[in-house]
């Protein structure tokens, strides 16, 4: 019988950040065992396209269609007046796996949480129903957050004892925890998943940015932006000015120069969740719109997102994934943290002093930006050789995972 490994994390929700650990786990998988390893993703939105470029077999899961349907409501197939169908789908597809696989991605938070509501609770139920039904569970790269409501904790605490491995992506996460008072099994400290997926062919960023109907390369320098709506929180009322204030810095300091917004997500449930909107309202506001090149078809597959910033001189990134996709093609980066991820991977990659703190002002980012181009191919050598070291320490994640489906 062919090996069946389930995954559950933040996938199919068109977002190359949380997709790329996927791609990684999959070929490392396939690599080791052979291609009959049949990979199941239960996620939120099922659909052909996103099974063809990840190669997996994509189910519904508990979670419901949209942020407005899960308002006031347990996961689906929970509540009294609920079809328990759905629910007893995903507990038959967990009971017929080798293992389940939870993350990439920072799913012990307090967002949203509730009983049966919420990224960690659910996490926590997934594990628990593997536990039952004596299906090994792997905590797949998880970031968290701290803790500081005991639902939380009891939560969090509940998710680790469900598990059979445990792997953490940030050092931050694991103080997190036990500043909560969480008491960690064993566990392992490991990279960035997305680290490892697949590389974009050869001049592919060429072909992305022409498709979109950006010019491959300016005659100039390029910035690249990678955004995230930050408005949930009132410290960042400032992010669209400020932004501007960097682009227009930018263009102004040669006509030559031009500026590209990379969505990294573009799920359209909520605002929030897609950066074609804050890309929409930087381009709104700049001097010289015409310029800035924002990227509005639905280009989410990883290596595509990362081919683009290999035509950029420097990257700008609030989405933590901007900063890893450039890393990887050996571009300088600057990451505003607006989560402790953020802070953590630019200290694995050894360049803390390019990752600003949330709401720095355009001031301090334009400094980070002239720092990261005068570091130049000083910074491009320490990247391709740091990431190198980084991808190898994340074949250790397929490791552990190969070693619960064979032992």
């Amino acid at each position: 019988m062919n090996p069946t490994v389930t995954f559950e994390g933040g996938y199919a929700i068109n977002s190359a950040g949380d997709d790329a650990p996927l791609d990684t786990m999959v070929a490392g998988l396939r690599a080791r065992i052979g291609d009959d390893v049949v990979c199941n993703v239960i996620c939120r939105h099922p659909n052909p396209t996103f099974d063809e470029v990840h190669a997996v077999r994509s189910l519904v899961g508990i979670e419901h269609p949209s942020r407005a349907e899960a308002a006031g409501r347990w996961f689906r197939g929970t509540n009294p007046d609920d079809d328990p169908t759905p629910l007893w789908d995903v507990v038959e597809t967990i009971e017929s796996s080798d293992l389940l696989v939870l993350g990439a991605g920072n799913f012990v938070n307090e967002r949203g949480i509730g009983l049966l509501h919420g990224l960690l609770p659910r996490f926590t139920l997934l594990a628990s129903i593997a536990a039952t039904c004596r299906v090994p569970v792997m905590l797949y790269g998880l970031s968290a957050s701290p803790l500081a409501t005991r639902g939380a904790r009891l939560a969090a605490q509940a998710l680790v004892d469900h598990a059979d491995v445990v792997t953490f992506r940030e050092e931050v996460a694991i103080e997190n925890l036990l500043d909560a008072g969480v008491e960690l099994p064993e566990h392992h400290l490991l990279p960035d998943p997305a680290l490892g997926a697949p590389d974009p062919a050869p001049g592919r960023g060429d072909v992305v940015l022409r498709r979109q109907g950006a010019p491959a390369r300016p005659r100039g320098r390029r910035l690249a932006l990678a955004p995230r709506d930050l408005s949930f929180d009132a410290r960042y009322d400032d992010q669209i000015a400020d932004t501007v204030k960097l682009v227009d810095d930018w263009l102004g300091r040669d006509r030559a120069n031009d500026v590209v917004i990379v969505p990294q997500c573009t799920y359209t449930d909520s605002p929030l969740t897609d950066d074609r909107t804050v890309g929409r309202a930087i381009l709104d506001l700049v001097g010289e719109p015409q310029r800035v090149h924002l990227l509005l078809d639905d280009v989410h597959v990883p290596s595509d997102v990362e081919a683009c910033y290999e035509t950029a001189d420097v990257v700008v990134a609030t989405r933590l994934h901007g900063s890893v996709f450039a890393a990887r093609r050996g571009v300088p980066i600057v990451g505003l943290a607006y989560e402790d991820k953020v802070a953590g991977f630019y200290r694995s990659v050894g360049l803390p002093e390019l990752c600003l703190p949330p709401g720095a002002p355009a001031s301090d980012v334009i400094a980070a930006v002239d720092t990261a181009l005068d570091g130049g191919d000083r910074i491009r050598r320490h990247l391709r050789d740091r990431i190198g070291e980084l991808r190898t320490e994340v074949d250790r994640y397929v490791d552990l995972a190969h070693g619960l489906l064979t032992g």
